[in-house]
């Protein structure tokens, strides 16, 4: 992957708003000699009882160490990851935040060891039907006051006694094992957290090979991750699918993290045989795997300014990472006779001409926006001005049908957004107590998947029906919800559970099958619940277009990486407040929007 516009090395704040436009080549295919792939495993497998030996508070030292080797690489990291995916409107600080998303899970991971397992929950009580729900963001002073009005939850499983910890207690079964991680093909925080938490938490030595598309992650994570790997406790390779399946079907390997596709899962599992009784491959596959991820918009009475802020933050959902995401918005669930819908549509549509096209990395792109094409002729929008090469127009389909749409039943896993109206036989219309029971039942039987959802609903709507929305947000079976936010709101909060709503199994593994982030430990959660205020002042982080997104990152990273100081706060605050100049001074121009 070439860049053709600049020098990783020129990248700086008066370039946010110039894209860079890299040529995405095929992906190459390293091929790995079956041999050595053998003798990799044997080394680790001679490593895993010595690496189960390790205490606490040793693993605690380590981890820490890896973590100021990658502080001191994040520039680096963050240019290469540039070279492949592009820099847009907030420059580098889109893919910065990703490495300070990084940071903060090996950091909290850390701390969790050093606690002995049992790292402090800010707050524990139980819901009037008995349910467990662990308060676990904002956890300390300096998150108050950063994320004023934002209340991060993880309800546990009502059938099962809470505990915190079990594993690393020894309340659960410790025996060494040798994991193979498959790196994921789109975000580069996803192998270094997979790494950590297999070694970290789960006990296990790891080979991980690294995906095709990402290939250029590998020298950050042997750099580092050096500690472990100097001592024989993780290994790092190249290769494709050949050598995926001789890592996943060797003896030696006693399970399998990875994160992509259903598709890929069951390929691994089932080995090409049908999906019936047992699966032929013997080490057990945990797959954090994605969804069709449905924003519910509740009926309500919006301000224009309202309108514009969640438009914006819509369309955030769906660009991140060139929408190359499994968490990406992908459909909008409205009601058919909502007075506002039209407007909302048309904010939605201005937003998305506004973002610049990003480059489309990820391989299959073209095939997938061709499939939409021919699928809904009539329905699609082309919303964006110009696509230089290599990228696509951002594609808005509205007015689809409830049954048997493309977008409710795959991943389009590109940058094209879909809307469907719940008719006025289920939603009378624009009553919200009709529309937030139907929505939920229909995000859970008819949106594939259980990965995760978004629900916007204005305040006072929220307040007059609090019974049946929250009944609903009890309803809604996704491991993640975030009300008035898109979902990277709480994927960006590793304190909050990632993954399926459980319950999936090999059989239909939808979302997958396993929890990842996590980081106080909590056993058995169901699901983590992210309210976020309905208006963040100022800009909030995941504005695709957020102005001051570089200055943010850099001086968040100090923070996730050592801790927070007053100085770091400071610096991080006044970064922040630089987004309440130009286009993101959100709270200016609510006053012009509400004429107030």
């Amino acid at each position: 992957l070439k860049s053709v516009s600049m020098a990783a090395s020129n990248f700086g704040p008066k370039e946010t708003s110039q894209p860079v436009y890299p040529i995405c080549e095929a992906p190459i295919q390293e091929k790995v000699p079956k041999s050595q792939l053998e003798d990799t495993l044997k080394r680790l497998d001679s490593k895993k009882i010595e690496w189960l030996k390790v205490n606490l508070k040793d693993r605690a030292k380590i981890l820490r160490n890896c973590l100021q080797n990658l502080s001191g690489l994040a520039e680096e990291l963050v240019a290469a990851s540039v070279e492949c995916k592009g820099s847009y409107e907030a420059g580098r600080g889109e893919e910065r935040l990703v490495v300070c998303n990084t940071a903060m899970l090996m950091r909290e991971v850390a701390e969790a060891l050093e606690a002995g397992g049992q790292p402090a929950i800010p707050n524990v009580y139980s819901r009037p039907d008995g349910q467990v729900v662990a308060k676990v963001f904002p956890g300390c002073w300096w998150e108050e006051l950063l994320f004023c009005g934002w209340r991060g939850e993880v309800w546990l499983q009502a059938e099962r006694a809470p505990s915190q910890g079990g594993r690393l207690k020894g309340e659960q079964d410790r025996t060494p094992g040798l994991c193979c991680v498959l790196g994921a093909g789109n975000q580069l925080n996803l192998t270094f957290q997979d790494i950590t938490q297999q070694l970290f938490l789960e006990d296990n030595v790891v080979v991980c090979k690294v995906n095709p598309v990402l290939a250029f992650l590998a020298p950050f994570l042997v750099r580092t991750f050096e500690p472990l790997i100097e001592a024989g406790y993780l290994e790092v390779v190249g290769g494709g699918a050949e050598e995926g399946q001789y890592l996943c079907t060797s003896p030696l390997v006693s399970s399998v993290h990875m994160t992509g596709a259903a598709d890929t899962f069951d390929k691994i599992v089932w080995q090409g045989q049908p999906k019936q009784g047992a699966p032929p491959l013997a080490a057990p596959v945990f797959g954090e795997l994605g969804g069709v991820t449905p924003y519910l918009i509740v009926p309500g009475v919006w301000s224009r300014g309202d309108i514009q802020y969640h438009a914006r933050s819509i369309v955030s959902g769906l660009v991140l990472n060139a929408s190359h995401n499994c968490l990406a918005a992908q459909v909008l669930v409205t009601a058919k006779d909502w007075p506002q819908r039209a407007e909302f549509l048309d904010a939605i549509r201005a937003e998305m001409r506004r973002a610049q096209p990003r480059t489309s990395f990820y391989p299959g792109t073209k095939e997938r926006y061709t499939r939409i094409f021919k699928e809904f002729p009539e329905k699609v929008e082309l919303l964006s001005t110009s696509c230089p090469p290599g990228t696509f127009p951002w594609v808005l389909a509205t007015d689809l049908p409830a049954e048997d749409c493309l977008f409710l039943q795959e991943e389009v896993w590109c940058g094209a957004l879909g809307e469907v109206p719940l008719p006025p036989a289920w939603v009378r219309g624009d009553n919200p107590r009709d529309f937030i029971t139907h929505a939920a039942a229909f995000a859970n039987t008819k949106v594939w998947g259980n990965l995760s959802c978004a629900v916007f609903v204005d305040p006072k709507t929220q307040e007059s029906n609090a019974a049946e929305f929250d009944q609903a947000i009890s309803d809604l079976k996704y491991g993640t919800i975030v009300i008035n936010g898109p979902v990277q709101a709480a994927w960006a909060t590793t304190r909050l559970t990632w993954g399926g709503f459980p319950g999936n199994d090999v059989h239909n593994i939808q979302s997958g099958n396993v929890v990842t982030h996590n980081t106080l430990l909590l056993d058995h959660p169901e699901k983590s619940v992210c309210h976020v205020p309905w208006r963040v002042v100022p800009a909030p982080f995941w504005f695709y277009s957020h102005r001051s997104a570089e200055a943010f990152s850099k001086a968040a990273l100090p923070i996730y990486v050592n801790g927070c100081t007053p100085a770091r706060l400071s610096s991080a605050m006044g970064a922040a407040l630089l987004a309440g100049t130009g286009t993101e001074s959100w709270f200016p121009q609510q006053r012009k929007f509400e004429g107030k």
